[in-house]
């Protein structure tokens, strides 16, 4: 049975690496089309390009984050150390400190979620939009 499942995965794989993807995205040219409708003024495109430049403005603003902003120390104290939680570690209820942490499987520790934690916390909405790669270029040809 294992050499005809593998002999029709090695016929069949040929077929499904040529199969066309999805393509997400704006048709070819449109960036183009939207740029010159800008030079014509085409003012639904005007007012959203206003818009995309406050954003990007606003976006400017934000100053980058950097390993020492942390609300919480690592247990060394030192805001430069790395620190990492394991979210299915929990302190032990038993220890004065809860040292050493007991693994609880499938129970995630919510200390380990907690946004104080992180390093580098990222603007809201950063890096969540495809268009604005596409912003940078109507902004800056």
């Amino acid at each position: 049975m294992k050499p005809l499942l593998l002999l029709f995965l090695l016929t069949a794989w040929p077929t499904w690496s040529r199969a066309e993807r999805p393509y997400f995205g704006a048709e070819p040219g449109a960036l183009e089309k939207a740029r010159q409708a800008l030079a014509a003024g085409d003012p639904v495109l005007g007012g959203a390009l206003k818009k995309l430049r406050q954003d990007a403005e606003r976006a400017l603003l934000i100053a980058p984050g950097t390993v020492t902003e942390k609300q919480k120390l690592p247990p060394s104290g030192d805001a430069h150390d790395y620190m990492s939680l394991a979210p299915y570690f929990w302190p032990d209820p038993a220890q004065p400190k809860g040292l050493p942490y007991l693994r609880k499987d499938g129970e995630v520790n919510p200390e380990s979620r907690d946004p104080r934690r992180q390093r580098h916390p990222a603007p809201p909405g950063f890096g969540h939009d495809r268009g604005d790669a596409r912003a940078g270029l109507l902004l800056h040809r």
